[in-house]
This record gives structure tokens, C-alpha cells and sequence, in this order.
């Protein structure tokens, strides 16, 4: 919405750095979802196998 703001406005070099700086943070978001997801897949798996252990009453 700011890049349509400012392009409206006449701030085309602007509008370009707004847009880039938003696809930049999309795709490091991105990259950032992938590796968190694959860092849990060990985790997973180390609580998957852990023993519960109850507290005697």
C-alpha cells in the first residue's frame, strides 16, 4: 500500500525501494519458515521417543 501510495505520489525511485525492500523480507521470511521447520524435525523426534515418567501421588 505504501509503494502504490508513494508511486502515486510521483516517487517512482521510491516505489522501487519500498517493493524491494518487501520481497526481501518475504523471501528471508520464507527462508527462515523452511529452516525453522526442518530444525523441529529432530526435536520431533527426540520427544517422540523420550519416556513419560509419572509423579507417584
Amino acid at each position: 500500500m505504501a509503494a502504490a501510495f508513494t508511486t502515486f505520489l510521483g516517487g517512482w525511485a521510491n516505489s522501487a525501494v519500498i517493493l524491494a525492500v518487501m520481497i526481501t523480507n518475504a523471501v528471508i521470511g520464507f527462508i527462515q519458515e523452511g529452516t525453522a521447520e526442518r530444525a523441529l524435525v529432530p526435536i520431533r523426534e527426540m520427544a517422540s521417543r523420550a519416556e513419560v515418567s509419572s509423579i507417584p501421588c
